[in-house]
């Protein structure tokens, strides 16, 4: 599904399941340097056993529009945008998480930004990638 976020269109795979607003949202974000494909399988997985799910490109990345975000900072702002069109997109009510990589070990400081960043909200990342 094609999300629009700064007008670009940004591409995210749902795992082959049409968005559900009754179910938790998990949003999947690749490392840099990739695409949502890293998420294949995860995606698929929860997409099945009762989530909602989006693997983003980011701008610049995959299928998507526009040009990268160049520093930690620019994707902590994008992010909570991200967010914004994916709600309107799934109507999600019900909760969200991310699910990412590390950029060399930061770019888990978004969710201070991000205003779903307290109740209702998850973060995970797994470690570093080089």
């Amino acid at each position: 599904m094609k999300l629009t976020v700064q007008n670009n269109k940004i591409f995210a795979a749902t795992g082959g399941r049409v968005l559900a607003p009754e179910l938790p949202l998990v949003i999947f974000l690749h490392g840099s340097g990739m695409d949502h494909t890293v998420w294949n399988l995860q995606t698929r997985y929860f997409a099945f056993h009762g989530y909602s799910v989006l693997a983003i490109d980011f701008p610049g990345h995959g299928r998507s529009e526009g040009l990268p975000l160049e520093s930690i900072e620019q994707m902590a702002d994008w992010i909570p945008e991200l967010i914004s069109a994916a709600i309107g997109a799934s109507g999600s009510g019900t909760g969200m998480c991310f699910v990412g990589g590390t950029f060399n070990g930061s770019p888990g400081c978004f969710g201070v930004r991000c205003p779903l960043s307290g109740e209702g909200a998850g973060f995970m990342f797994n470690g570093s990638i080089r």
